[in-house]
């Protein structure tokens, strides 16, 4: 190792006995010089090597990561990544916390949300952080980034009487079934389109471990978000009304005239033709019927989206009583914490029954103290 006065940097020279690609380097301070003569003395010939660019390290990160992630986790992530293209060309190991704080400061300019922006951070941390853990680098450069602070999420649902007249107005909608499966069940949509009438129970348990993956392309029925068998439960009214649907037929095609063919009624979401519904008509009949719903020919329903209806349910269902621990399974989450964050929005009837809960523990002892109070007077 040498110092170069021309170039103004240390020169790190590895042993020729070495196999390396690259037998040496050069860096702006001493100490970065050792540091990479350490790791590259320490590393197995066969390794990620570091003076790669941080877009071929994104790519080779991605691929080792990829198949243990949901297809949806995997989509975003192949965007998040795609929004570090800015800082991809430099290598892996002079990549420098000023760099990943430009992407972010250029994100937020773009006028993204500073929650995308948190989100693009904290996978280029991630994956500098396996950087560290798998000896390709000594330390991680997104240590030393502040990320943005991202917007609180703000989950609305819709009240009884909203989703009473929500339910009153999809009686007799060609995706009735649908529709009830999301309000009563909380299934996702891509859920929802996947069930088979036999999973049906007639008891109103609806026992699945699979959806459909509408993002991708063909909508193959894969596994589920959590990747596990999930179990709702419909009262028996919800059931009988969906038993009715299922021996009236499939829901007539937007083409009448189109030619069908005779074939078993086996999805909820199935056509006359015998193939599945898309997400995006379910979708669309749900947002164009969703817009002529009010609450006693007054106040119009706010327009929530499918995912509205789901959040909803676990609304309506705490409201109801439900513990949050079976909420939580109902609604197939990995945990309690993420019902209790994401989807428990707070309702007024909640609000209110809070309310009077207080006062029911704090009033018996003013009024009692009142009646003393009088009692003393009248002596």
């Amino acid at each position: 190792m040498a110092w170069n006065a021309q170039r103004q940097r240390w020169r790190a020279r590895l042993p020729l006995n070495v196999e390396r690609p690259h037998h040496e380097s050069w860096w702006r301070t001493r100490l970065e010089a050792e540091a990479w003569l350490a790791r590259e003395l320490a590393r197995a010939p066969d390794a990620f090597d570091p003076s790669q660019s941080l877009g071929d390290y994104l790519r080779y990160w991605f691929r080792l990561h990829a198949p243990s992630w949901a297809p949806q986790t995997r989509r975003r992530y192949h965007y998040e990544i795609a929004a570090c293209r800015p800082i991809w060309s430099y290598p892996l190991e002079k990549l420098r916390a000023d760099h990943i704080l430009r992407v972010v400061a250029d994100i937020q300019a773009r006028g993204c949300t500073a929650r995308y922006a948190y989100h693009v951070g904290s996978l280029l941390r991630r994956a500098l952080d396996d950087a560290v853990r798998w000896k390709i680098l000594t330390e991680s450069p997104a240590d030393h980034v502040a990320l943005p602070t991202p917007e609180p999420l703000t989950t609305k649902a819709w009240d009884v009487d909203e989703i009473r007249a929500v339910l009153a107005a999809i009686v007799g909608h060609r995706f009735e079934a649908i529709y009830l499966l999301i309000l009563w069940g909380g299934l996702r949509i891509g859920e929802a389109i996947a069930r088979r009438w036999d999973e049906i129970g007639d008891d109103g348990t609806v026992r699945f471990d699979q959806a459909e993956h509408s993002n991708i392309q063909g909508r193959p029925i894969g596994a589920t978000k959590r990747r596990r068998e999930r179990e709702v439960e419909l009262p028996a009214i919800v059931v009988s009304r969906l038993k009715a649907l299922r021996a009236a037929g499939p829901a007539p095609l937007a083409r009448p005239a189109r030619t069908t063919r005779d074939v078993a009624f086996v999805y909820v979401a199935q056509r006359p033709d015998g193939k599945r519904w898309t997400a995006r008509a379910v979708r669309d009949d749900w947002n164009r019927l969703v817009g002529t719903v009010t609450v006693d020919d007054e106040r119009a329903v706010p327009p929530f989206r499918p995912h509205g209806g789901r959040r909803s349910y676990g609304t309506l269902q705490m409201v109801a009583g439900t513990p949050l621990a079976d909420l939580s399974m109902l609604m197939g989450h990995s945990s309690p914490a993420v019902t209790a964050q994401r989807y428990l929005a707070t309702s007024k009837a909640r609000r209110r029954a809070a309310a009077e809960r207080l006062a029911a523990l704090l009033l018996p002892t003013e009024r009692e103290g009142e009646g003393q109070a009088e009692g003393q007077a009248t002596i």
